[in-house]
């Protein structure tokens, strides 16, 4: 029976939140690439732990992410995400995106983890 009491060793907290060489590039790519998600919604369902989103330019609505993944632009400057994002991981990290919410709104809502 494992001990839940003491401390995780660091080897064990490094092997769970350090994506390892499996991790992914997933396009979004609206055409349908025979290997890329359609759409957003999509891409976050087949995304896994340390994979990588890549956006093409283009608006998206906000997402609920719950995976530690990261979320790109394929070129800076070009993406805009339109909502709150909900983020409940243990970490993730967006790059190169134009958040806008509602006003009054908060453009990120972290309910748990980190956010970079």
């Amino acid at each position: 029976m494992k001990n839940h009491s003491r401390p995780s060793k660091l080897e064990e907290v490094l092997a769970k939140n350090i994506p390892g060489d499996n991790s992914r590039e997933l396009i979004v790519n609206p055409d349908g690439g025979f290997f890329d998600a359609t759409n957003l919604a999509k891409a976050l369902h087949r995304a896994a732990h340390g994979d990588t989103i890549i956006l093409p330019p283009g608006e998206y609505p906000a997402f609920e992410i719950k995976k530690n993944i990261e979320v790109r632009c394929e070129q800076p400057g070009t993406v805009i995400i339109k909502g709150t994002i909900k983020a409940a991981m243990e970490s993730c990290l967006l790059s190169g995106l134009e958040l806008r919410s509602e006003p009054e709104r908060p453009a990120v809502q972290l309910l748990k983890g980190t956010l970079v």
